[in-house]
């Protein structure tokens, strides 16, 4: 047991630098998440008015969707064979998530920050989805 444990240990620190931006994502969306559920006013202010549902809503799916992404970059990094296809879909749904933030902020109206931000991290979630693609058609996993 010992030794399937150091052997994953080891397969997931080869493996972040080259899944980093995956899991910078994961983390945006986990501390996204928290913020609005530990912080529900927030959504009131009116950088948010351009968002359907309230903190709740978007606090529990946003973290979850993080928790997704780390579960999925902790599988693939430990069994990285039959898993890369978990990382895709998982980076295709943090590009979907940071296409409705950017939509939500421009909606508002505000013209906040948050417009180009999650914008430029979708484009960016593009790339981790296509290099998760890669590896889930052709790996590469003596790399």
């Amino acid at each position: 047991m010992k030794a399937v444990i150091e052997e994953s240990a080891r397969h997931l620190r080869q493996r972040f630098r080259l899944r980093s931006l995956e899991w910078e994502h994961a983390c945006i969306s986990l501390v996204f998440g928290g913020i609005l559920l530990f912080n529900p006013s927030l959504m009131d202010a009116e950088s948010f008015s351009g968002f359907l549902g309230g903190s709740v809503v978007w606090g529990i799916g946003v973290l979850v969707l993080g928790c997704v992404n780390v579960a999925a970059l902790i599988v693939n990094g430990t069994v990285p064979k039959p898993t890369a296809a978990l990382r895709f879909v998982s980076a295709l749904l943090q590009v979907f998530l940071f296409l409705m933030l950017s939509i939500g902020f421009l909606a508002s109206g505000t013209g906040t920050t948050g417009i180009g931000t999650y914008c430029v991290l979708a484009i960016f979630g593009f790339f981790a989805a296509a290099w998760a693609l890669l590896d889930a058609v052709a790996p590469e996993y003596d790399q």
